[in-house]
Protein backbone atom coordinates (compact mmCIF):
# COMPACT_ATOMS: atom_id res chain seq x y z
CA UNK A 1 0.00 0.00 0.00
CA UNK A 2 1.52 3.52 -1.25
CA UNK A 3 1.74 6.07 1.53
CA UNK A 4 1.40 9.63 1.75
CA UNK A 5 5.18 10.03 1.80
CA UNK A 6 5.72 7.82 -0.82
CA UNK A 7 2.90 9.40 -2.98
CA UNK A 8 4.79 13.08 -2.64
CA UNK A 9 8.09 11.40 -2.98
CA UNK A 10 6.85 10.75 -6.71
CA UNK A 11 5.11 13.64 -7.35
CA UNK A 12 8.44 15.17 -6.33
CA UNK A 13 10.51 13.35 -8.79
CA UNK A 14 7.96 13.61 -11.58
CA UNK A 15 8.44 17.46 -10.86
CA UNK A 16 12.21 17.02 -10.80
CA UNK A 17 12.31 15.38 -14.02
CA UNK A 18 10.28 17.60 -15.70
CA UNK A 19 12.37 20.44 -14.66
CA UNK A 20 15.26 19.05 -16.05
CA UNK A 21 13.50 18.25 -19.14
CA UNK A 22 12.16 21.55 -19.47
CA UNK A 23 15.60 23.17 -18.48
CA UNK A 24 17.68 20.69 -21.18
CA UNK A 25 15.89 21.73 -23.97
CA UNK A 26 15.49 25.27 -23.31
CA UNK A 27 19.62 25.56 -23.12
CA UNK A 28 20.29 22.97 -25.04
CA UNK A 29 21.29 22.88 -28.44
CA UNK A 30 17.84 21.82 -29.91
CA UNK A 31 15.81 23.90 -32.71
CA UNK A 32 14.61 26.91 -31.59
CA UNK A 33 11.24 29.02 -33.34
CA UNK A 34 9.58 31.87 -32.73
CA UNK A 35 5.79 32.68 -31.83
CA UNK A 36 5.78 36.59 -32.93
CA UNK A 37 5.05 37.01 -36.35
CA UNK A 38 7.24 39.85 -36.35
CA UNK A 39 9.34 40.09 -33.21
CA UNK A 40 12.11 42.74 -34.47
CA UNK A 41 8.94 45.39 -34.29
CA UNK A 42 7.76 44.36 -30.71
CA UNK A 43 11.01 45.39 -29.70
CA UNK A 44 10.79 48.68 -30.77
CA UNK A 45 8.31 51.38 -28.65
CA UNK A 46 6.38 51.64 -32.11
CA UNK A 47 4.89 48.07 -31.26
CA UNK A 48 2.95 50.20 -28.41
CA UNK A 49 0.70 53.46 -28.82
CA UNK A 50 1.76 54.15 -25.25
CA UNK A 51 5.59 54.94 -25.91
CA UNK A 52 4.26 57.53 -28.22
CA UNK A 53 6.85 59.60 -26.54
CA UNK A 54 8.30 57.47 -23.85
CA UNK A 55 11.93 57.52 -23.83
CA UNK A 56 14.35 54.80 -24.13
CA UNK A 57 16.02 53.94 -20.79
CA UNK A 58 19.66 51.49 -20.81
CA UNK A 59 19.91 48.53 -17.97
CA UNK A 60 22.81 49.30 -15.55
CA UNK A 61 23.97 45.10 -15.64
CA UNK A 62 26.11 43.95 -18.57
CA UNK A 63 23.90 42.43 -21.46
CA UNK A 64 23.24 39.03 -21.68
CA UNK A 65 23.02 37.55 -24.85
CA UNK A 66 20.02 35.32 -24.40
CA UNK A 67 17.71 37.76 -23.15
CA UNK A 68 16.43 40.35 -24.70
CA UNK A 69 15.69 43.32 -22.73
CA UNK A 70 14.23 46.67 -24.06
CA UNK A 71 12.65 49.55 -21.23
CA UNK A 72 11.47 52.79 -21.38
CA UNK A 73 10.24 55.46 -19.44
CA UNK A 74 6.75 56.39 -19.76
CA UNK A 75 6.00 59.07 -17.70
CA UNK A 76 8.36 61.61 -16.22
CA UNK A 77 9.32 62.73 -12.64
CA UNK A 78 9.98 66.04 -13.58
CA UNK A 79 6.24 66.87 -14.37
CA UNK A 80 5.88 66.12 -10.66
CA UNK A 81 5.47 62.44 -10.66
CA UNK A 82 7.32 59.09 -9.88
CA UNK A 83 8.55 57.85 -13.00
CA UNK A 84 7.01 54.65 -14.46
CA UNK A 85 8.79 52.55 -16.67
CA UNK A 86 7.42 49.71 -19.39
CA UNK A 87 10.01 46.96 -19.30
CA UNK A 88 10.05 44.32 -22.47
CA UNK A 89 11.74 40.91 -21.26
CA UNK A 90 11.92 37.63 -23.78
CA UNK A 91 14.14 34.32 -22.91
CA UNK A 92 14.36 31.11 -24.54
CA UNK A 93 16.01 30.01 -20.89
CA UNK A 94 13.00 29.03 -18.66
CA UNK A 95 15.17 29.88 -15.55
CA UNK A 96 15.19 33.70 -16.11
CA UNK A 97 11.53 34.08 -15.55
CA UNK A 98 11.38 31.34 -12.56
CA UNK A 99 12.50 32.88 -9.55
CA UNK A 100 12.20 36.69 -9.18
CA UNK A 101 11.59 38.46 -12.71
CA UNK A 102 10.58 41.89 -11.24
CA UNK A 103 14.55 41.76 -9.96
CA UNK A 104 15.64 42.47 -13.92
CA UNK A 105 13.62 45.58 -13.92
CA UNK A 106 14.39 46.41 -10.11
CA UNK A 107 17.36 45.31 -9.18
CA UNK A 108 17.52 44.45 -5.67
CA UNK A 109 13.79 45.33 -4.86
CA UNK A 110 12.30 43.30 -1.44
CA UNK A 111 8.89 41.90 -2.20
CA UNK A 112 6.83 43.19 0.59
CA UNK A 113 3.48 42.03 -0.49
CA UNK A 114 2.70 39.93 -3.48
CA UNK A 115 -0.92 39.04 -5.20
CA UNK A 116 -2.26 38.13 -8.45
CA UNK A 117 -5.59 40.07 -9.74
CA UNK A 118 -7.26 39.35 -12.80
CA UNK A 119 -7.31 41.93 -15.44
CA UNK A 120 -9.78 42.01 -18.34
CA UNK A 121 -8.01 43.22 -21.75
CA UNK A 122 -10.93 42.92 -24.72
CA UNK A 123 -11.93 39.50 -24.91
CA UNK A 124 -8.81 37.77 -23.19
CA UNK A 125 -7.74 37.77 -18.73
CA UNK A 126 -4.43 38.91 -18.03
CA UNK A 127 -2.91 37.42 -14.77
CA UNK A 128 -1.24 40.09 -13.49
CA UNK A 129 1.16 39.85 -10.85
CA UNK A 130 1.67 42.56 -8.30
CA UNK A 131 4.67 43.31 -5.80
CA UNK A 132 5.66 46.01 -3.68
CA UNK A 133 8.62 46.85 -1.51
CA UNK A 134 7.41 48.73 1.64
CA UNK A 135 10.80 49.31 2.92
CA UNK A 136 11.07 52.77 1.37
CA UNK A 137 9.39 55.93 2.26
CA UNK A 138 8.68 55.71 -1.96
CA UNK A 139 7.86 52.20 -2.26
CA UNK A 140 8.88 50.74 -5.20
CA UNK A 141 6.78 48.58 -6.78
CA UNK A 142 6.21 46.06 -10.16
CA UNK A 143 3.21 45.06 -12.38
CA UNK A 144 3.47 42.29 -14.86
CA UNK A 145 2.45 39.15 -16.90
CA UNK A 146 3.70 36.25 -19.29
CA UNK A 147 2.97 35.51 -22.29
CA UNK A 148 3.84 32.24 -23.94
CA UNK A 149 2.75 31.11 -27.19
CA UNK A 150 0.85 33.59 -27.92
CA UNK A 151 -1.38 33.09 -24.68
CA UNK A 152 -1.34 34.88 -21.10
CA UNK A 153 -0.06 32.32 -18.41
CA UNK A 154 0.38 32.54 -14.88
CA UNK A 155 3.25 30.68 -14.11
CA UNK A 156 6.20 29.99 -16.54
CA UNK A 157 7.37 26.80 -14.83
CA UNK A 158 3.92 24.74 -15.55
CA UNK A 159 3.18 26.35 -19.15
CA UNK A 160 6.77 24.77 -20.06
CA UNK A 161 5.83 21.79 -18.82
CA UNK A 162 2.31 21.59 -20.57
CA UNK A 163 4.25 22.52 -23.61
CA UNK A 164 6.47 19.71 -23.30
CA UNK A 165 5.07 17.41 -26.38
CA UNK A 166 5.10 20.01 -28.65
CA UNK A 167 8.83 21.14 -27.72
CA UNK A 168 9.79 18.13 -28.28
CA UNK A 169 8.30 17.28 -31.45
CA UNK A 170 8.73 21.09 -32.94
CA UNK A 171 11.35 23.05 -30.68
CA UNK A 172 11.31 25.88 -28.21
CA UNK A 173 10.19 28.92 -27.96
CA UNK A 174 10.82 32.35 -25.92
CA UNK A 175 8.78 33.25 -23.03
CA UNK A 176 7.61 37.07 -23.19
CA UNK A 177 6.92 39.30 -19.64
CA UNK A 178 5.62 42.70 -20.10
CA UNK A 179 6.22 44.77 -16.72
CA UNK A 180 5.46 47.94 -15.35
CA UNK A 181 7.32 49.50 -12.58
CA UNK A 182 8.75 52.05 -10.57
CA UNK A 183 8.38 54.24 -6.95
CA UNK A 184 5.32 55.64 -5.97
CA UNK A 185 3.93 56.77 -2.22
CA UNK A 186 1.30 54.75 -0.54
CA UNK A 187 -1.10 57.55 -0.89
CA UNK A 188 -1.09 57.30 -5.15
CA UNK A 189 -1.13 53.32 -5.29
CA UNK A 190 -4.78 53.56 -6.53
CA UNK A 191 -3.90 55.71 -9.01
CA UNK A 192 -1.20 54.28 -9.72
CA UNK A 193 -2.49 50.85 -10.60
CA UNK A 194 -4.70 51.94 -12.31
CA UNK A 195 -2.41 53.53 -15.05
CA UNK A 196 0.01 50.42 -15.05
CA UNK A 197 -3.19 48.32 -15.76
CA UNK A 198 -4.28 49.93 -18.14
CA UNK A 199 -0.96 49.85 -20.08
CA UNK A 200 -0.43 46.36 -18.85
CA UNK A 201 -3.85 45.71 -21.10
CA UNK A 202 -2.62 47.84 -24.14
CA UNK A 203 0.54 46.10 -24.06
CA UNK A 204 -1.09 42.86 -24.54
CA UNK A 205 -3.43 44.31 -27.45
CA UNK A 206 -0.29 45.22 -29.06
CA UNK A 207 1.23 42.24 -28.61
CA UNK A 208 -1.69 40.67 -30.38
CA UNK A 209 -1.35 43.20 -33.11
CA UNK A 210 2.21 42.59 -33.80
CA UNK A 211 2.98 39.06 -33.00
CA UNK A 212 -0.23 37.11 -34.37
CA UNK A 213 0.34 35.46 -37.61
CA UNK A 214 -2.94 37.31 -40.36
CA UNK A 215 -2.56 33.97 -41.84
CA UNK A 216 -3.70 31.74 -39.16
Amino acid sequence: MMTVSDRYSRTALVLLAATLLVVSLHTGNRRQREDCADSATLNKSAAFPFLSEAQPVPFKAPPQPELERQRWVVSNAKAGTPALYFTLLRSQRPFDFYLRPAAYAIPGIEPSHTTLKLVQSGDTTLPVHWISDDTSRTGKFAAYFFTYRGKPVRQPFFAHVAALPSALAHGTTPMTLFMLSGETHPLMKGKEMQQAERWLSEAWQSYRAVCEDPRN
